[in-house]
């Protein structure tokens, strides 16, 4: 549901204050929640890494903290129950993703989606079931598994990039939509093999281009702004409708039919980001924010008294948010961020004080309104109950699908397991190996939903667990079990693993008592009896090689950069027995303690038969102090 404010009080100095320590380039909404991305390392004193979720109306951190690799984060959107999140990096979660990774809502762990883009990603948009991503991929296997240049589309729920393929000839910088016409601007040099210049618009269902053809000359496009039949362009070109037929400097209107350039011809040299309000569009620039009129481009008031670039802009009724790295506004000092009263062009007593550089955004359906702010959610409710699958037989692994939720979005899900209707402690993950403690009875499986509007649960059927028959599952004398005729092949499941706190401080070594607390405890369940190596993980800069990234070699400096995972020496086991495990990590391995950064715990299990598990992962970060 749209997002909805109620209002900034007069007079009022309004608390939100989330105090990043860089650059914010991107916000996205949902409900009561706002997440950021940027070049940020730290919101006042929490440390985030180039991503964060702030309350919307006091502007406290949320304790969803995922872990981005640098350079940082370009674009955020949000999706059902994760935030897509695109930029130059290599890492998120923890994990390898390139340039564009979905990250749980929950948690902020990286998600199995990865359509891994060889570029940098700009620019979000979520179509249905697809995600719009505008960069600067190309080539082969360049996004999703498939060949795109420029933008694409790829699932949602697989990652892999759709057959819409406008194939523009270089980088795409913003998105905007009209009907189910998609407009896009960045450093373009042709679509499709077409003639289009900076800007063009394709139809977003079949990717056909459209006649649209403004042709912005000598400079890329860096804002979008439909309104209506117009289209409002912003950047640092020079001309339109090339070869210079028509001068512009920096910002231009067109139509939205076939690009025709408007008289609207304002004063500014250039234009980061443009919003209108009533007859006003006010444009951000290099030297201030600048309101012209609509129609002839003049010169209008109010006098928005902002001394120094503005980089974003986001319109809540009568009020401008604007962000950037002036030092005043509206008459007022207000360090790189402020509220604006339209008509007036004075600042409002809200009043952040955040240092460094923001951009400020609509998107999610609504208005980024950083104030007090109301959020009208729709509960979730079950439309369809979870579904259990599998043998119920001791030490057989049973699954539990989520089932279907009407509701607003995103929408978080955690799954338990019931034994006689009783929740059976420590089993939440989505699958689940019965044991002896569960022959004779029934096991079914609880799914709780909950978003910004409320929480509802809904149960499974049941099944009533068998006693394992001699000689494996298959009966006496199958192979896989102790009085079987062959051998055990049945590989240990390892699930539900968890690390907290994902950021802590190792325990130095002959740390005192006091430091006792410092680490992690990390939690997992194993399906069967089996020895587990737990090893750390460093990411590395490597080199592409085929689909394998290897260590960076002078022969290999051309190919593409990529992130590997080398094991951090001193790896250790535990044997244990079926069920769940508790112990403590304390960041360190022998006689080393890791030094500060980034990292990831991985776990394997063999059982008594030499059957291997498939690895699983968490990934953690260990900070200064």
């Amino acid at each position: 549901m749209p997002i909805r404010c109620s209002g900034i009080q007069a007079n009022a100095l309004q608390p939100w204050n989330p105090d990043p320590s860089g650059d914010v380039l991107d916000i996205a909404p949902a409900g009561s929640t706002v997440y950021l991305a940027g070049y940020f390392d730290f919101l006042g004193a929490v440390a985030r890494d180039h991503v964060a979720a702030v309350d919307a109306t006091s502007g406290s951190v949320a304790g969803w903290a995922p872990w981005l690799g640098s350079p940082g984060a370009l674009s955020v959107a949000v999706a059902g129950g994760t935030v897509a999140v695109g930029g130059d990096f290599a890492i998120a979660g923890g994990v390898d993703r390139r340039n564009l990774a979905a990250l749980d809502g929950l948690d902020g762990g990286a998600t199995n989606w990865a359509p891994e883009s060889n570029g940098g990603v700009r620019a979000l948009l979520v179509d249905g079931p697809d995600l719009v991503v505008g960069g600067g991929f190309a080539g082969a296997d360049s996004i999703g598994g498939a060949t795109r240049s420029g933008l694409a589309k790829v699932d949602l729920a697989t990652g892999a990039a759709s057959p819409w393929n406008p194939a523009p000839n270089g980088s795409v910088y913003a998105l905007a939509t009209s009907g189910r016409t998609l407009f896009f601007g960045g450093a373009i040099y042709g679509v499709g093999g077409a003639a289009r210049l900076n800007a063009a618009a394709v139809d977003l269902d079949t990717g056909d281009l459209t006649p649209w053809d403004p042709r912005p000359a000598d400079g890329e496009v860096y804002g979008l702004l439909i309104s209506g039949s117009t289209v409002f362009l912003g950047g640092n070109f020079d001309s339109l409708k090339t070869p210079f037929a028509v001068v512009r400097t920096g910002q231009a209107a067109v139509t939205a039919a076939a690009g025709d350039v408007l008289p609207w011809d304002p004063a500014p040299p250039d234009a980061n980001a443009l919003v209108r309000s009533g007859q006003t569009v006010f444009v951000a620039a290099s030297f201030g924010l600048y309101p012209v009129d609509a129609t002839t481009g003049a010169a209008t008031p109010p006098d928005t008294q902002v001394d120094d670039t503005v980089r974003g802009l986001a319109l809540d009724g009568s009020t401008l948010y604007v962000g950037g790295d002036f030092t005043h506004a509206g008459g007022q000092p207000r360090n790189g961020l402020a509220a604006l009263d339209v008509a007036t062009g004075l600042a409002t007593s809200w009043h952040p004080t955040a240092p460094g550089r923001f951009g400020v955004a609509l998107g999610g359906g609504g208005v980024v309104a950083l104030g007090r702010f109301a959020s009208y959610s729709e509960p979730p409710a079950s439309t369809a109950a979870p579904i259990l699958a599998g043998t119920p037989v001791q030490d057989q692994a049973l699954t539990c699908t989520l089932g279907t939720w009407s509701g607003s979005v995103p929408q978080a899900y955690a799954t338990s397991w019931l034994r006689d209707g009783t929740a059976i402690a420590g089993a939440s993950a989505a699958t689940y190996a019965a044991t002896g403690a569960d022959v004779g009875h029934a096991v079914g499986c609880r799914v709780l939903a909950r978003n910004l509007g409320g929480r509802a649960s809904a149960d499974s059927g049941s099944l009533t667990i068998a006693l394992a028959p001699p000689g494996g599952p298959d009966g006496p004398g199958s192979p896989g079990g102790p009085g079987g005729t062959g051998p055990d092949r049945t590989r240990p499941v390892i699930s539900a693993v968890r690390l907290s706190p994902r950021f802590f401080r190792a325990r130095p070594r002959g740390a005192s008592v006091a430091a006792a607390a410092r680490g992690a405890v990390v939690t997992y369940r194993l399906s069967e009896a089996a020895l587990v190596t737990f090893a750390v993980q460093r990411p590395t800069p490597g080199r592409r090689r085929g689909k394998r990234c290897v260590k960076a070699t002078p022969k290999l400096r051309h190919r593409a950069r990529c992130t590997r995972m080398v094991v951090v020496r001193g790896s250790f086991a535990r044997r244990r027995p079926v069920g769940a495990d508790r112990l403590r990590f304390t960041g360190r391995l022998g006689h080393r303690t890791l030094p500060a950064r980034a990292y990831r715990l991985r776990l394997v299990a063999v059982d008594a038969a030499g059957n291997r598990s498939a690895p699983v992962s968490t990934a953690f970060a260990v900070k200064h102090g």
